[in-house]
C-alpha cells in the first residue's frame, strides 16, 4: 500500500517538481552567469578592530586612527567617524589601477553633504551639497570629465550606491539600491586612464557623518568589470550536504580554461571564510569533471562553504557559497547532481535503509535497500528528472531529493 500511495503521490506533484526544478536550475544558471560577468578584486567588511583588514584583495595601509572607529548595533557592523574630519582608508592601487572597466559599491547612510567614497588622483567619487558627483578620465582623452548626476543620495537611509563604468560602451552609470539614477555616456571602446594617478586610493574622505556617532559606512567593493567573456570555469552545480560525521562537497564543471586549482573554503558566519584544503583542477576541459571533498572537521552549528578558482597566472573567481546545517538528521547525498546519462552516480544514505528511484511519470526505476554506508553506483540510461525517496528501516519517510540526468 505505501508504494501505491507513492506512485500516485508523485504522478500528482511530478508537474509542480518539475516547474519548481526548472526554476531553481534558471535561477542557478543565470546567478552563475552574472556572478562570471564580473570579478571581486577588493572588499572590507569592516569586522574587525583594525579597519585596515580586507575581506577580499589587498589591505589598507592606514586610516584616521583618532576619528574611523568599530561599532555595531542590531548585529550588524560598520565604521564611522565621530570627529570631523573622516575614515581616510588608505588602500593600495594594485588591486584596480589596470582596470578598464570597473563597478564601485559602497553600502552606506548619508549623513553629512559632503564626502568622498573613492578618491585616487583623477579619479573622484563623491558627494558635493548632497549630489553625487564623479570626476574621471579615459584614454586619448587628455581632460578630466566631470559627471554632475543632478540626483541627491538619500539621507539618514542606508542605501548601496554603486558606480560603474563601461569601456565598451563607453557609459558611466550611477546606482542607488540598484535603480538606476544617472548616465553619462563618452567614446566607446575607451577604457579607464589611470595613468597619471601616483600615489594609492583613499575611502571615506570627509565622511564624519556631520560629526555624529551614527553610522556611516558599513561595506565597499571594487568590481572588475573588464571580462572578455572567456570564463576560466562553467561551473554547473555545487552543493555541500552532511552525512554522520562529514560533510560532503560535491561540484561540477562543464568547461575548465587555464584551470590550476580549487580551495576549498569554510565560514560560520557566511562572512569570514577561510582555506581548509585545495583541490587540483583540470587545466584545460571540454567536458563535465565531478569533483567531491570531504571535510571530517564539523562543528555543531550551520556552516558554508565556498570555492575559490584560481587560474594559473594567480587570476582568481568565488563561487555562490552553501550551508550545512548539522542539526539535520537526513544525511543521505547524492552525487553528482545533475549527472550524464550512463553516467555514474553515488547514493550515500544510512544502512539498512530503503532506497526508491522514480521517473517524471511517477514509474519506479530502481528500488533496493542499502546495505553499507556508500552504496554502489548507480546508472540511468533516459535524460530527465527522476525522484529520489529513502526510508528508514520502520518505513518512514526520511528524505526525499530530485535529481537531474542530461
Amino acid at each position: 500500500m505505501r508504494i501505491n500511495f507513492d506512485l500516485v503521490f508523485y504522478q500528482d506533484l511530478y508537474k509542480k517538481i518539475i516547474m519548481k526544478t526548472y526554476i531553481l536550475l534558471f535561477i542557478l544558471l543565470f546567478s552563475q552567469v552574472m556572478s562570471n560577468a564580473q570579478t571581486l578584486v577588493s572588499q572590507f567588511d569592516f569586522l574587525v578592530a583594525d579597519l585596515k583588514v580586507a575581506a577580499i584583495g589587498n589591505d589598507g595601509l592606514s586610516y584616521n586612527t583618532s576619528d574611523a572607529r568599530l561599532a555595531s548595533g542590531g548585529g550588524v557592523y560598520f565604521i564611522h567617524s565621530g570627529g570631523s574630519t573622516g575614515i581616510d582608508l588608505e588602500i593600495p592601487r594594485a588591486d584596480f589601477e589596470n582596470l578598464e572597466s570597473v563597478t564601485f559599491s559602497f553600502d552606506y547612510m548619508r549623513l553629512e553633504s559632503f564626502a568622498t567614497f573613492f578618491e585616487m588622483d583623477d579619479f573622484k567619487f563623491h558627494m558635493d551639497g548632497g549630489q553625487v558627483k564623479i570626476e574621471y578620465k579615459v584614454t586619448n582623452n587628455a581632460s578630466t570629465i566631470i559627471f554632475n548626476t543632478g540626483f541627491n543620495l538619500t539621507s539618514n537611509v542606508r542605501v548601496l550606491v554603486k558606480v560603474s563604468y563601461d569601456k565598451a560602451t563607453g557609459v558611466m552609470e550611477v546606482y542607488e539600491n540598484n535603480n538606476l539614477k544617472a548616465s553619462n555616456t563618452t567614446t566607446a571602446g575607451e577604457s579607464l586612464d589611470w595613468s597619471t594617478a601616483s600615489g594609492n586610493a583613499f575611502v571615506g574622505v570627509e565622511m564624519d557623518g556631520s560629526g555624529s556617532s551614527t553610522a556611516s559606512l558599513y561595506q565597499f567593493q571594487i568590481y572588475d568589470e573588464s571580462s572578455d567573456g572567456t570564463l576560466p570555469i562553467e561551473l554547473i552545480s555545487f552543493s555541500a550536504e552532511k552525512l554522520s560525521t562529514m560533510n560532503v562537497l560535491n561540484w561540477a564543471t562543464a568547461s575548465e580554461i587555464n584551470n590550476s586549482y580549487f580551495e576549498i573554503q569554510r565560514s560560520t558566519d557566511n562572512k569570514n571564510f577561510k582555506t581548509i584544503d585545495t583541490k587540483t583542477g583540470a587545466g584545460n576541459s571540454n567536458k563535465t569533471i565531478n569533483y567531491t571533498y570531504y571535510d571530517y572537521n564539523t562543528i555543531n552549528s550551520t556552516v558554508y562553504y565556498r570555492l575559490m578558482q584560481v587560474d594559473f597566472d594567480g587570476k582568481f573567481e568565488y563561487s555562490n557559497s552553501v550551508a550545512v546545517n548539522q542539526n539535520t538528521t537526513d544525511n543521505s547525498i547524492i552525487y553528482p547532481n545533475p549527472v550524464g546519462k550512463n553516467e555514474v552516480f553515488n547514493i550515500i544514505a544510512e544502512q539498512g535503509s530503503l532506497v526508491s528511484i522514480f521517473n517524471s511519470s511517477g514509474q519506479k526505476v530502481s528500488e533496493y535497500r542499502v546495505s553499507s554506508k556508500i552504496q554502489s553506483p548507480e546508472v540511468i540510461k533516459n535524460a530527465g528528472i527522476y525522484f529520489i525517496t529513502i526510508y528508514d528501516e520502520t518505513g518512514n519517510t526520511i528524505s526525499s531529493k530530485s535529481l537531474i540526468v542530461k
